[in-house]
């Protein structure tokens, strides 16, 4: 632990936690390397040995994760169960400092820790009207002409002018809703549902609108971002294009493999692929539709 860290981070509990860590030496890369093969072997004492000389480390990441909601000795704590993690996978084949690899693990857990302790935000009741308005007639032009809506077709069928918060929500909810077990057409290059209705859409014709309880927009992005950020780089692009996520336009297979010099099946498997992952990420966070609404 750097020595500005110590000072920030002085007196009770933790202060003492802090000067205790900090007199474990830090490990050269070929210690790292040497412990890292006996921990494969099943050898405790290895293990134990490279999650102390690490702990630093973990209070280092703290840093940039306080005043978000949770208490510096949980942030501690959880980061050190991301340490545990990077301890238990790290191969030296890696070709890297063991530091490098632990802190994403360190991060995922504290990030994870983070969503999982985010309260509930009541939307202004205009917000709430106004996605229900969406809901209400999104599932009457599907109705009426048996397919999903474009946002801006929408809006000129009802001749109603929506907020830029609605679309974002809508995007999002395409994407909560497939992680929630709904599934995206595999033989329709179009960019809807093959059957059944968006998990909001039930929601909100159950409870009605003084039941709808949403995250902000910008939590949720946070959300989705660290999400994506468990996907492989390829399947991140895919599924932010596919689902129009961050300001774009949700764009077909075909579109999609044009941009990324890929065939169309190819994109297809990848999306498969990602959404797959993605429904086992979201279990991972222990999270629901309910934690999301």
């Amino acid at each position: 632990m750097a020595s500005d860290d110590k000072h920030r981070f002085s007196g009770g509990a933790l202060g003492s936690y802090f000067d205790e860590i900090h007199t474990i030496p830090l490990l050269e890369e070929s210690e790292e390397i040497e412990l890292a093969r006996k921990i494969q072997t099943g050898d405790e004492k290895a293990r134990q040995k490279m999650i102390e000389a690490n702990l630093r480390l973990v209070v280092h990441l703290v840093k940039g994760y306080q005043n978000r909601g949770l208490p510096m000795d949980d942030l501690i704590e959880e980061g050190n169960l991301g340490l545990i993690r990077a301890v238990e996978r790290f191969d030296p084949s890696f070709n890297c400092r063991f530091s490098t690899y632990a802190a994403w693990w360190i991060r995922q857990y504290m990030n994870r820790a983070l969503i999982s302790q985010s309260k509930l935000i009541r939307l202004p009741v205009h917000v709430v009207d106004e996605f229900n308005t969406y809901i209400k007639g999104r599932q009457k032009f599907i109705r009426e002409f048996n397919r999903e809506p474009v946002f801006e077709e929408l809006a000129d069928y009802l001749s109603y002018t929506f907020t830029s918060f609605t679309p974002a929500l809508a995007r999002l909810n395409n994407l909560v809703s497939l992680t929630s077990g709904n599934s995206f057409s595999d033989d329709s290059d179009s960019n809807s549902f093959s059957s059944g209705t968006l998990a909001l859409d039930q929601l909100a014709d159950k409870n009605g609108s003084d039941a709808l309880e949403l995250l902000g927009q910008d939590l949720r992005m946070k959300i989705i971002l660290c999400w994506l950020d468990e996907l492989r780089p390829k399947e991140r692009v895919v599924i932010s294009k596919r689902f129009g996520l961050f300001d774009q336009e949700g764009l077909t297979l075909e579109e999609i493999g044009k941009e990324l010099g890929l065939t169309r099946e190819r994109i297809r498997q990848l999306e498969k692929t990602a959404l797959q992952r993605l429904k086992k990420i979201v279990r991972s966070y222990n999270y629901t539709l309910n934690d999301l609404i």
